[in-house]
């Protein structure tokens, strides 16, 4: 059994490098990307136009562009839980604030974070460095049961502990990224000698809303789009709302808003020179 989940951690680091089962030389296509989604109602402000273009915005940019003034507002008195979170999160890589901080995801074949938006922006893979902090969950988790608890029960105050916490969660891109994924997935699956599939590996990378989590520090705008990813149950919601339009019977306003606005980012985008594809398979495909 060992040597299945020894062979099983082998082929996960592979996959992370753009390797197959067979593979000698990794393809420059394949491996683990940095992503971001967003809603299709907020891609094109990111892409802003060719001669213009948009940048990502986290929550203290988008903050200070409702603010009068250019510059963000100062912290709360009482600051919320995300910005508590951040501040901790911050400190790992020696900074005060988390308002220079954007999250990804880490991601191989899909889609990404389908709750944070439907368009899944994929960074260029030289935009992730050995800079990049790397956590091996949400760090959102420190903030739950029953990391939260651990910290509450610390003699030191809630963010020098929540700080240890945040440590143990702590890696850089790419170098830590094989063997915290090797973890993730082979801690959630039970032993078994049947050997994973590149399928399998790219389920386990993301699975819903568990996955690794990447912090860039600086925004991005199109230039650092390697491409948009969509997946293949919202193309299929696209195909059928259009059916509907001329078979009937007619969608709803919602849905052909939702539609519109998703047919504008693929064009948006395609100016941009940045292609749009949809997931249709988490595993190898052939040509």
């Amino acid at each position: 059994m060992r040597a299945f989940r020894n062979a099983d951690a082998e082929m996960i680091a592979k996959a992370i490098r753009g390797l197959g089962p067979e593979s000698i030389k990794a393809s420059p296509a394949a491996g683990a990307r940095i992503v971001f989604n967003i809603s299709s109602a907020h891609f094109p402000a990111v892409l802003g136009r060719p001669e213009e273009p948009g940048r990502y915005r986290n929550r203290y940019d988008i903050a200070a562009k409702l603010t009068i003034g250019s510059s963000a507002p100062a912290p709360l008195k009482d600051p919320t839980l995300r910005e508590l979170v951040d501040s901790v999160v911050a400190s790992l890589i020696r900074r005060k604030t988390g308002r220079r901080l954007y999250y990804g995801a880490v991601e191989l074949n899909g889609s990404g974070v389908r709750y944070f938006g439907d368009i899944c922006m994929v960074l260029r893979p030289a935009e992730g460095d050995a800079c990049t902090l790397v956590l091996e969950r949400n760090s959102y988790d420190l903030a739950r049961s029953p990391i939260k608890e651990r910290i509450e029960k610390s003699s030191k105050r809630w963010k020098s502990a929540a700080r240890g916490e945040a440590k143990k969660l702590k890696g850089s891109w790419p170098t830590d990224v094989p063997d915290m994924v090797a973890c993730k997935i082979l801690d959630g699956s039970p032993p078994s000698e049947r050997r994973l599939t590149t399928g399998s590996i790219s389920s386990g990378v993301l699975a819903d809303e568990d996955y690794v989590e990447v912090i860039r520090v600086g925004s991005f705008g199109p230039s650092k789009l390697e491409e948009a990813r969509v997946s293949a149950a919202d193309a299929g919601a696209e195909a059928r709302i259009a059916d509907r339009i001329s078979q009937g019977p007619s969608p709803s306003l919602v849905e052909m808003m939702w539609r519109h606005r998703r047919r504008a980012c693929e064009r948006l985008a395609s100016a941009h020179g940045i292609s749009t594809r949809v997931v249709l398979s988490l595993g190898r495909m052939r040509p």
